[in-house]
């Protein structure tokens, strides 16, 4: 069974926690847990770039993490997010681009599409605030630890 987990938090309780002495830790890589992170886009051409890139920059053990793009477009924000994934996955990241074959429920459909198919137990599915902090994912997933 899988845990979806949504982060609303204001930005900058997040920046004061991760500012903090005792955000600052270290534990054996075997020990974090495999996470998918879902990235659901529709039609975002002006963002689909850095947000991929944003993920694949975060401070996580890539052989435990997976991203999936959950793309519904019907633009040209569809092939240009298709080169960016397959650029990653040349670099060895763990980066798929999903597209249902019908659009029901928005993203929201797009996101328990996407669950069915995760790797992982735990996913994440990140406010764009967010993804400027590339520790986010690190130091929050050591929380849901099974």
């Amino acid at each position: 069974m899988h845990n979806a987990i949504e982060f609303y938090y204001p930005l900058h309780k997040i920046q004061a926690h991760l500012a903090k002495e005792d955000a600052k830790f270290e534990i054996p890589e075997e020990e974090y847990p495999l996470v998918t992170v879902q990235l659901p886009v529709y039609n975002e051409l002006y963002v689909v770039e850095r947000l991929i890139d944003a993920i694949a920059a975060f401070d996580y053990p890539k052989n435990k993490l997976e991203i999936q793009l959950l793309d519904d477009s019907t633009d040209e924000s569809f092939e240009i997010a298709l080169r960016k994934v397959e650029y990653y996955q040349n670099l060895g990241i763990d980066i798929v681009q999903i597209k249902r074959p019908e659009r029901k429920g928005f993203k929201a459909g797009a996101l328990e599409y996407g669950l069915k198919i995760a790797k992982a137990n735990t996913s994440q599915y990140l406010m764009p605030t967010l993804l400027h902090i590339p520790i986010f994912l690190k130091n929050n997933s050591l929380f849901f630890r099974g």
